[in-house]
């Protein structure tokens, strides 16, 4: 979205004053609501969680090491006597155990199921950052909408307030001229009653403006009453080419990204399952340590040490039809992934169809509002100047007037339904977020 530094409206120049507020520009929202939102922070934390478990290890891979030791102690009284006439009285031996042992478990082969597990630990990690981004462009889009809106609004007070002004002199004006005596009273009091009516627009439209704004610092998740002022607004570009490349969208849109990472997360699930058909081969090692210290018996010490190593293999031949069923469940879940993948494209296809006729439509009504303010403001003047040479009523000039202010009105609005349509459109084709 193209940004200028003024508010520039169909060649309407509207001063802004800041007075004394911060200025709040819209990446500078984006910036805070992003940094705020819960929705995001969750789904940063899933990717966090993800990318831990995105390693060879936990795809089953590498090999397990495990160390184990022990010591212990014993105390015992003996008596023995033996034929030989030897008599063996022993009160408190002591006895030592010391126990050392590494061991290593390693699957080498297990049908490739961890080669899949590894691949779809991958496509989590992806689908955590899809997810991420489609978090970013909600807020992003929610928030730019609102944005622009509270930009309206500050737009639509400036009107008011600068019409307010416009009828104030006028107002003077004729009370001049009433009191020469060149007017009748009733215009005079209706051009009163005009200023009035307009004061009343200016203090509701103001309560419009600030209401607006504490529901954006509440989308931001701040205080609602933290001060700021828009200082620039987004100019529609004039005409839009009839066409868009559908293709491109579909293949940048986020959601569809997600269903298509979800479609292979599945076929690697089942992928897993079949791997169970095949035998496991797995190997144990390890090396022990076994010592032991007698004060009595007929060993006194005794130590073992030394590595073992074991290679073996695992075939499931039958399980009660578990892993039929696990697979048969795994294509049920590729066929409804597909579905929802299909689904949600002619959904999207949809919207985007539809977003974009939005777009069109709402530029050329843009279009076709700025040139009816300019016309409203050559009828106003010309109205205005019958009026002074006595051509006019003085009810022609506030018909006039109340045109001028709903084609301007009008204006406005349609410039914000031109940027609702540009922010949806947007975010349809993924460039929201880059």
């Amino acid at each position: 979205m193209r940004r200028i530094n003024v508010f520039l409206l169909a060649g309407f120049l509207v001063g802004v004053s800041l007075h004394g507020q911060d200025t709040l520009r819209l990446e500078d929202a984006i910036a805070i609501g992003l940094k705020q939102n819960f929705s995001i922070a969750i789904a940063q934390q899933d990717v966090a969680i993800a990318t831990n478990n995105y390693t060879r290890g936990n795809a089953g891979m590498l090999p397990s090491i495990s160390l184990s030791g022990s010591l212990g102690k014993a105390e015992s009284s003996t008596h023995q006597e033996f034929v030989t006439g030897n008599v063996v009285d022993k009160t408190g031996a002591a006895s030592t155990q010391y126990n050392a042992a590494v061991d290593l478990n390693w699957t080498l082969f297990d049908g490739g199921k961890m080669f899949s597990s590894y691949q779809k630990l991958a496509v989590y990690k992806d689908m955590g950052l899809q997810q991420l981004r489609l978090e970013v462009e909600t807020a992003v889009a929610s928030i730019s909408t609102q944005y622009h809106w509270v930009a309206q609004q500050e737009l639509l007070l400036r009107s008011y307030e600068q019409l307010l002004a416009s009828l104030q002199q006028y107002a003077q004006w004729m009370q001049t001229v009433f009191d020469a005596g060149q007017i009748r009273k009733s215009d005079m009091l209706l051009a009163t009653l005009e200023v009035n009516r307009q004061k009343a627009n200016v203090l509701r439209q103001r309560e419009v403006l600030e209401s607006a704004k504490r529901q954006f610092n509440q989308l931001l998740a701040r205080d609602p009453l933290t001060p700021f002022a828009i200082p620039e607004l987004s100019t529609l570009p004039g005409t839009l080419p009839k066409t868009y490349d559908r293709s491109v969208i579909l293949s940048n849109n986020l959601r569809l990204q997600w269903l298509e990472s979800e479609k292979r997360a599945i076929a690697l699930e089942l992928a897993e399952w079949k791997a169970e058909r095949y035998p496991k081969l797995q190997l144990s090692a390890g090396y022990s340590y076994n010592k032991t210290d007698n004060q009595a018996g007929f060993l006194l010490f005794n130590r073992n040490h030394g590595w073992n190593a074991q290679l073996g293999a695992q075939w499931n031949l039958f399980d009660g039809n578990r892993l039929r069923r696990e697979i048969a469940n795994a294509r049920i879940r590729i066929l409804q992934s597909n579905i929802r993948y299909t689904g949600t494209k002619l959904e999207t296809e949809l919207q985007i169809e539809e977003a974009w006729a939005a777009y069109r439509l709402a530029i050329e009504l843009h279009r076709l509002e700025t040139e009816n303010l300019g016309i409203a403001r050559q009828h106003y003047d010309l109205t205005m100047q019958n009026y002074r040479d006595g051509a006019s009523l003085f009810l022609e000039v506030k018909e006039a007037q109340r045109q001028q202010e709903q084609a301007h009105q009008s204006l406005l609005s349609q410039w914000y339904e031109a940027k609702r349509a540009e922010i949806e459109f947007q975010r349809l084709k993924g460039e929201l977020v880059r």
